[in-house]
Parts: structure tokens; sequence; C-alpha cells
């Protein structure tokens, strides 16, 4: 089983039950996920109008189900997260990496592990990826 780094995007997704969510879940299904313990909050945030009062137990429910490990921001991720907005943050490059992206990146490097994200900004880093089977 292999073991991944996951951003908040793809949380947000499935508990949104956005397009490919599914796909999503499968992946994690055949993995070892690893979260940064900043991108559970940032989940909780972006998702908490959305699901109202269920927010926590909504997401715990995933963390758990998966077998997520969460991982704590510590020193030894503030240089990555530094690198990573130095040379891909929002001005200074086309990923226009933000606050958590950068958290994720150092995350994802600090484990040495590819990332699973939605969308296409981490695409544009020198991170491994995790390609999303096609529906």
């Amino acid at each position: 089983m292999k073991t991944i780094t996951v951003d908040s995007s793809v949380l947000v997704a499935i508990l949104g039950g956005e397009p490919g969510w599914r796909r999503l879940e499968q992946v994690l299904s055949d993995s070892a996920p690893i979260v940064s313990s900043v991108s559970v909050l940032e989940t909780y945030l972006v998702t908490r109008k959305s699901l109202g009062e269920f927010t926590s137990i909504a997401l715990n429910k995933v963390l758990i189900e998966y077998a997520f490990t969460v991982s704590e921001f510590g020193l030894s991720h503030l240089s990555y997260a530094q690198i990573a907005f130095e040379k891909y943050g929002k001005g200074r490059h086309p990923a226009r990496l933000n606050f958590g992206d950068c958290i994720v990146y150092a995350t994802a490097k600090l484990s040495d592990t590819p990332l699973l994200f939605v969308g296409d900004d981490f695409a544009k880093t020198d991170l491994e990826v995790v390609r999303i089977p096609e529906a």
C-alpha cells in the first residue's frame, strides 16, 4: 500500500460530494494517506457552512474510514513551507500556492510522498503527484 499526502481539496470534495469524489475515495482506499493537522482544520473551516453542526463528525468519519495519519506541523516543516512560498507562492509563480498549500507542500516533501489533490496548482510544482483514475 503506497503512502500519499492528501490536500484539503480532496477532503472538501469528498465531504461535499463534488464531481469525481468516488474516484478520490478509491485512491484513498488503495493508499496509506497522510494529512497535515493544518489541512484538517482548513477542511473544517471550508465545509462548516455547508455541513453545519455535523462537520466534525463527517470529517472525523472520513479520517477514520481511510485510516489517515494526521501529521503535526512542526519546525522541520517550516523550511519546506518557506521554500514552497518562495518558489511557488501567489504572485511569484503560476502555481499560486497559498498558506494552506505551502503547508501541504511541506508535508509531502518531508514525508517524501506523492500528493493527491483536486485542481491544477500542485501540478505546476516539483512535487510528485497522484494521478486520479479516469471515470
